[in-house]
């Protein structure tokens, strides 16, 4: 795989990237332009967390305003996205420095959830189930960085295709943690699949810690109802996100948008599918651009 080749985006190409994604009169642009400009020095950063705007992730744009300006640099962890750097910094890996600003959002979020300087695997499970999620969101509003082809695009589709696949048999709900999965990337190499996304070794530290107040504020916009139970990263709590997710976060006509354009259903899986015996218009989808729908 290659990342976006090229220099990292200025300023007036961060912000074109963005409006051509979510449109002229986007409130993205306007924080953008506003209190956004003046804490980000990276425009690449300042973009992707700007996308955060009408997400379900929105709140973790108060958590960046809280944190020291997100810049291009070296994680100490080179694989990673987005991460610390060795003076304590936070930092877009300069890997990916080109890469289109959608893309980086749900990792920076992680990167601004996640505990340091470790980390469980129960958390890493959850904060990439939302890294997926946010991912999905995205490739709904603009389905063209799903097929950009580079490095972090293929990245983002193959967790998002993970989550996805992670369902126990015969349902058409996914879930963290689905045991009797039949694997998160089907037809796979071997060697990569596991039964469920609660089974992919992010890390192998256990540690369960309660999941504290600004990850609560955040996975809240993900669940039924306002989050006041106290939470903990283990199975238990992985559990409950699952059995408590709402549709919310990405209505089904517009997840279905979302997989169809990661090529896990085709246009033929669909009309399969639906029930022709029964009346429909194209307004039943709720699309912008019905034109859009099929990606």
């Amino acid at each position: 795989m290659v990342p976006a080749p090229g220099p990292s985006p200025d300023e007036s190409v961060a912000r074109l990237l963005l409006e051509q994604s979510l449109g002229a009169g986007h409130l993205a642009l306007e924080r953008y332009d506003g209190d956004l400009g003046e804490h980000f020095g990276a425009p690449l950063a300042r973009a992707a967390i700007a996308s955060l705007v009408g997400t379900p992730a929105e709140s973790a744009i108060q958590i960046a305003l809280r944190t020291e300006a997100i810049d291009i640099g070296t994680p100490d962890v080179a694989t990673r996205i987005a991460g610390l750097s060795s003076d304590g910094r936070h930092v877009i890996n300069k890997r990916y420095c080109a890469e289109h600003p959608l893309l980086l959002a749900g990792a920076l979020v992680h990167e601004l959830l996640a505990s340091q300087p470790t980390s469980s695997n129960s958390e890493e499970v959850l904060l990439h189930g939302v890294v997926a999620m946010i991912h999905l969101v995205q490739i709904d509003r603009d389905p063209s960085v799903a097929h950009l082809g580079t490095e972090l695009s293929r990245r983002a589709n193959s967790l998002a295709v993970s989550l996805v696949n992670s369902r126990n048999p015969g349902s058409p709900r996914f879930r963290l943690r689905a045991p009797s999965g039949a694997g998160t990337i089907p037809g796979g190499v071997p060697g990569m699949q596991t039964p469920d996304f609660w089974s992919i070794p992010f890390t192998h530290a256990n540690s369960p810690e309660p999941i504290p107040e600004n990850v609560r504020t955040v996975l809240e916009h993900f669940v039924r109802g306002p989050l006041t139970q106290a939470l903990d990263y283990n199975q238990a709590g992985i559990d409950w996100f699952d059995d408590n997710r709402s549709t919310n976060w990405l209505p089904p006509t517009r997840l279905l948008r979302a997989v169809t354009t990661l090529g896990l259903l085709s246009v033929g899986d669909i009309a399969r599918a639906i029930d022709w015996s029964v009346p429909m218009t194209l307004e039943a989808f709720d699309l912008q651009e019905p034109s859009s729908f099929f990606v």
